[in-house]
């Protein structure tokens, strides 16, 4: 596996720095896995499937 250059991570940390706002959420044992599964079962990361939950929710305001 290529190593990325320090200079093109420092890079990308500053753009989420800048770009990104990040959320932690605590969930019970064993759901990290189901929401895992269903994410890939809809062919989506962790990451988008929850942004995806979050955006239907905020749009049905």
């Amino acid at each position: 596996m290529t190593k990325v250059p320090d200079f093109q991570v420092r890079a990308a940390h500053k753009w989420d720095s800048a770009n990104l706002d990040k959320l932690a959420v605590a969930v019970p044992k064993g759901t990290r896995e189901k929401v895992k599964a269903r994410a890939a079962e809809m062919g989506l990361s962790i990451n988008k499937y929850v942004y995806s939950l979050i955006e239907k929710d905020l749009q049905e305001q």
